[in-house]
């Protein structure tokens, strides 16, 4: 789960790449072997682990500074924030939900939902619907007492590509997020990314052992 030009969180990354790496493939693959909550790609080219306890302390949000910022491993239909942190959003869609199953249910039948705030002013609850999470002129990206929860929709392709969206013979991609897009591969492609894949990993254990014998 990763959004381009957001920072998940965090000023002390619980491990950094020694040199540069080559994409956010071989970043994924060191936060799998060291383990992390949460990592992100920076634009000079560093890979960054953080810890769950990172996760949305500032800065968070939108990022100069950040190529892409990923979860480590999302499971569940919706990545929920700590209670009263909130993120910056483009409103979409209206929604009547009072409650965080209700803001759900409301954001999973719309196709186009990213995730919902549910806020609570001064006794009456009311919830709002992401278009777009981390980008827009909604919300803010820090602590907001009227916030009770924040959740991000965990997308996967096959939803973002529902062929109800489309018609049956429009392979229509889905509307590209701001500051990114969707990247669709074919089958054909499948080889060279295995074979990219290798690659990175052997470059980032070489560039490990070489950090490693250098600080022996």
């Amino acid at each position: 789960m990763c959004w381009p030009g957001v920072h998940l969180g965090g000023s002390s990354p619980a491990w950094t790449s020694p040199e540069p790496l080559v994409s956010g493939t071989a970043c994924a693959q060191a936060c799998q072997m060291e383990g992390c909550n949460h990592w992100r790609l920076t634009l000079s080219g560093y890979c960054e682990l953080y810890d769950a306890s990172q996760f949305v302390t500032a800065p968070y949000g939108r990022n100069d500074s950040t190529v892409v910022g990923c979860f480590a491993g999302v499971t569940a239909t919706f990545q929920c924030l700590p209670t009263g942190v909130a993120i910056s959003y483009t409103q979409g869609t209206a929604s009547s939900g009072t409650t965080v199953s209700a803001c759900a249910a409301d954001c999973k039948a719309d196709s186009l939902c990213t995730g919902f705030t549910l806020y609570d002013n001064a006794g009456s609850p009311y919830c709002q619907l992401h278009r777009w999470s981390f980008v827009g002129g909604a919300g803010q990206d820090g602590p907001d007492a009227n916030v009770v929860q924040v959740c991000l929709r965990t997308h996967t392709l096959r939803q973002l590509l529902d062929s109800s969206q489309v018609g049956p013979n429009s392979p229509v991609a889905p509307p590209q997020p701001p500051g990114g897009s969707w990247l669709v591969v074919d089958r054909k492609a499948a080889k060279w990314e295995h074979d990219e894949q290798q690659c990175l990993r052997k470059t980032f254990m070489s560039a490990a052992k070489r950090t490693l014998w250098a600080t022996w």
